[in-house]
């Protein structure tokens, strides 16, 4: 029969263990069911302050939270020793629980108000550095009081952290005396002994009839049985899902196949990181490629609205190379005689769309003094070319002086001979019947050279 006391009066003894199933183990068990929930709150906190996160430590000190973690560890003691709950309610120290919980609801909200207030989210991460040294779970009232002690030249804050720390220090003292009052009471110590003892019975009655039935013939055969199923499942990478007590019956064959899975799957990763690997490498080099053509392009864009502008700086003569200077006339539209033929101009950035742009701003050149190309000069088929769509800007007397340097190179291409000369002169007569002037007498007699 259970004798439930009304009341306990809480004294602080240390607790002793001992072998399991003996009165000191049964009362260790009762303890440790009563802390497990009564401390929950409370070890948390700690863990949220030892970890940096000090307002979600205060947080969880919550009054009620703290009450509702009591009762439930007076549950938890009930529920093991299989008694009525509040026949352990009745052994409790509740009146003192209820009185410190009062003082809690006025000192936890003003503590988290003015950590709030004063540190945010900000924590220190050396406050309770000294608690840990032995070992042991550290007290949280003690690590209250250290975070109180990193303030205290904030009043403010370290005044509402001291008197919290203080109560949770009470607190848990309160906790720790309840567990042990709880620990010695001989009712509930016996009470948790039958109910062991009657597990204990039952537990061997099952083990005895188990054993009976089974035997070890069977166990082996079905073990064997099993890890063929594993291993046979187990293909690729999922071998290494395969732990040392998944193939603690498998054979040497099993082994083998296992490890050859195990091969195969670190072969198939290494392929899957060289192909992932490679295909990184070529992004990286396509991305290069397009750089460097975008930049390119920006280059001759930026060298061809410079021709336009009249002028080449720096920049745009070193992208220019080596018709920087061709480039120059072309932008000033000075050109010399070489510039028109008999050869083509070399343009750069023949890859780009300011190739074109290039091309056009020789043309205005070669209009800016066409006389050049008239007279003095064997336009080349790109100069013929571009003199030709633009020859209705080209003023009469130029057409004239174009069409009678065509007859006097063709007159001294008959007269002398020269296969030089007579090429010149067909390229003139050929340009002067593109420019509409009417052929020259002697340009059909070169013609059929």
């Amino acid at each position: 029969m259970i004798h439930p006391a009304s009341q306990v009066t809480i004294r602080s003894r240390p607790m002793t263990r001992g072998p399991a199933g003996s009165p000191t183990s049964a009362r260790a068990r009762i303890g440790g069911a009563f802390l497990r929930a009564a401390k929950g709150p409370i070890d948390y906190a700690a863990s949220c302050v030892l970890g940096n996160r000090i307002q979600a430590g205060l947080e969880e000190l919550a009054p009620d939270g703290l009450e509702d973690a009591f009762m439930r560890g007076l549950a938890e003691v009930a529920a093991l020793v299989g008694v009525p709950r509040a026949d352990v309610e009745r052994a409790a120290p509740l009146s003192q629980i209820s009185a410190l919980a009062e003082r809690l609801r006025s000192s936890h909200p003003r503590a988290v108000a003015a950590w709030r207030l004063h540190a945010g989210n900000t924590g220190f991460l050396d406050v309770v550095t000294a608690l840990t040294v032995d070992g042991r779970k550290p007290d949280i009232g003690l690590c209250i009081d250290r975070v109180a002690g990193k303030v205290r030249h904030d009043k403010a804050l370290s005044g509402p952290l001291g008197e919290l720390g203080r109560d949770i220090s009470a607190w848990s003292d309160l906790i720790e005396r309840t567990e042990q009052a709880l620990a010695e009471l001989t009712w509930l110590d016996s009470a948790l002994r039958r109910r062991q003892l009657k597990r204990t019975v039952f537990a061997i009655l099952v083990v005895a009839t188990l054993s009976a039935i089974t035997t070890s013939i069977v166990y082996v055969r079905l073990a064997r049985d099993e890890v063929e199923a594993r291993v046979s499942s187990a293909r690729g990478c999922a071998a290494e899902t395969l732990t040392e007590a998944d193939l603690e019956w498998a054979n040497a064959k099993q082994r083998a196949r296992v490890d050859r899975e195990l091969d195969a799957c670190k072969q198939e990763r290494e392929l899957a990181e060289a192909t992932r690997r490679a295909s990184e490498e070529e992004e990286v080099r396509k991305r290069q490629a397009e750089e460097v053509v975008r930049a390119r392009a920006q280059a001759c864009a930026d060298l061809a609205s410079d021709v336009d502008a009249g002028e080449l700086d720096a920049a745009t003569r070193a992208t220019a190379g080596a018709t920087a200077a061709l480039l120059e006339r072309v932008a000033k539209r000075t050109l010399e005689p070489g510039d028109v033929g008999p050869q083509d101009p070399s343009f750069p950035c023949s890859d780009t769309p300011a190739h074109a742009r290039l091309e056009a701003a020789y043309g205005q050149a070669l209009m800016a003094d066409p006389m050049l190309w008239a007279r003095r000069s064997d336009p080349s088929p790109l100069a013929q070319k571009l003199a030709t769509a633009r020859k209705d800007e080209v003023p009469k007397n130029v057409l004239i002086g174009l069409a009678d340097n065509a007859e006097r190179t063709a007159k001294a291409g008959l007269s002398g001979g020269d296969k030089t000369t007579i090429a010149r002169a067909k390229r003139l007569c050929t340009f002067a019947s593109a420019m509409g002037m009417p052929g020259p007498v002697s340009c059909p007699a070169v013609a059929s050279l």
